[in-house]
């Protein structure tokens, strides 16, 4: 399967672009909505974030920057930026970070117009309110619903999440371009890896997996495998490109299937825990393929089959099981919750509110303990 730089045309609302240095077509898409924005970022990107805002303001667009970050959990910032955008009589949102950034800008966007209280969107599993244009810019180059229209909110008193649809706005635009990624520090772009790793076999061996989505996955692990040595020491454009592409591949999968479990069991852990999802998702990746080995294990061996064509492959469920935990242990990264200080008493509460989040999104396959007995494991 062959992947083309360009626009994306999909069943969705707004705009998708992928390519190299098509960030500097923001200013043309933004202008056309008005002439003030609100830039949602983080620090760790400033030097990025910076050159989107003079491509703006070389467009004559006044940009309002928010780059805090966010207390406990993602309520009490929606309300921040909630403010920002009624003060500054913002026309759009633009964000540029990772997928923590993007959920609050779509928090924000779909809230802001009706002054909807986050507490509202905890109460609810959609938002069916009016929506500003949402520009969303990923410096990461995987995010598991990146084509999806949905985000996740956690309640800043308790770390409890939840998973919200909504409806995007008509003109509302995703940018994938790999230069943004380049910008990852290896502290994230490692955990990345991993979790892109685990939701390409997650995809392809969901229930709900179609041959095309199953053909995507396939692909992305085509390009993701062989440069698994190059995520750290060789993060150049050609390495970010193809890393991009595998994410945007593993997106199309997962936007087909809905928001899968694994998903939703590594958000739990980074609402309540305030651990980065992808560390979270790192670390319970071998104890989740170790289960899907058990439950699905006639797709499981049939999907590493098919990748013997690939070199280096290993042959069986349980060898790739084993050679995921070498990357680990090869990049020095914590391999179980207890390294990130996460307590054992915790892991109920995390499993109980994957379980709700799930049922919420319309998921299954999966039971509460099941999920619990994959943190303990993991702990």
């Amino acid at each position: 399967m062959e992947f083309t730089m360009g626009q994306i045309n999909l069943q969705a609302s707004g705009k998708i672009l992928f390519g190299v240095n098509e960030a500097n077509r923001l200013g043309i898409e933004v202008g056309k909505l008005g002439k003030r924005v609100l830039l949602i970022t983080e620090k760790s990107f400033e030097e990025g974030a910076s050159k989107i805002r003079q491509i703006l303001e070389g467009h004559g667009i006044g940009v309002i920057v928010f780059d805090e970050k966010p207390v406990r959990g993602s309520a009490f910032t929606i309300e921040r930026c909630q403010m920002l955008v009624k003060g500054s009589y913002a026309d759009s949102i633009l964000v540029y970070g990772d997928m923590a950034s993007i959920f609050l800008a779509r928090a924000v966007a779909c809230s802001a117009p009706d002054e909807l209280h986050p507490d509202t969107l905890l109460a609810n599993d959609r938002c069916d309110a009016s929506s500003l244009p949402c520009f969303e810019v990923t410096a990461e180059f995987w995010n598991p619903l990146l084509f999806g229209s949905a985000f996740t909110v956690t309640d800043s008193r308790n770390g409890c999440s939840a998973f919200i649809q909504y409806r995007p706005h008509l003109h509302s635009l995703l940018l994938c371009d790999p230069v943004q990624s380049l910008a990852l520090p290896e502290r994230k772009r490692l955990p990345q890896f991993f979790d892109l790793l685990l939701h390409i076999f997650s995809g392809a061996l969901s229930s709900r997996a179609s041959f095309l989505s199953v053909e995507y996955c396939f692909a992305a692990f085509k390009r993701v495998w062989p440069r698994r040595y190059c995520i750290n020491r060789s993060w150049d454009l050609e390495n970010a490109s193809a890393f991009m592409e595998a994410g945007v591949l593993a997106s199309l999968a997962h936007r087909d299937m809905g928001a899968s479990w694994v998903f939703l069991l590594s958000q739990a852990i980074c609402g309540h825990f305030e651990v980065p999802r992808s560390i979270a998702a790192m670390i319970i990746a071998p104890f989740v393929l170790k289960f899907l080995s058990r439950t699905s294990s006639g797709e499981f061996s049939s999907f590493m089959e098919s990748l013997q064509c690939f070199e280096d492959v290993p042959e069986s469920p349980k060898d790739f099981i084993e050679a995921f935990r070498v990357l680990i242990g090869r990049y020095a990264m914590p391999s179980q919750l207890r390294n990130i200080g996460i307590p054992r008493d915790g892991l109920a509460l995390a499993a109980e509110t994957a379980g709700t989040m799930l049922a919420s999104a319309g998921g299954g396959g999966i039971t509460v303990d099941q999920m619990y007995e994959i943190l303990e494991n993991s702990w």
